[in-house]
């Protein structure tokens, strides 16, 4: 807790770490009375890039004679 905090529940004093219901600990955080400790990550499964294939050529040299 950031700020100490209280309810009908009870109080949450400040510089402590409690252990809550997720949806009472969003309505501290959202209040500015705590923040979360362990951060929320929100990912996406990303393919992998292809790698750009350059077309193969002929070598480079001059005409034969």
């Amino acid at each position: 807790m950031v700020k100490t905090a209280a309810n009908p529940d009870g109080v949450w004093m400040a510089d402590l770490e409690y252990d809550i219901e997720d949806r009472l600990a969003r309505q501290f955080i959202e209040a500015g009375a705590a923040i979360p400790l362990e951060p929320v990550v929100e990912t996406e499964a990303i393919e992998p890039q292809e790698k750009a294939v350059l077309p193969q050529g002929r070598p480079k040299g001059g005409k034969k004679k």
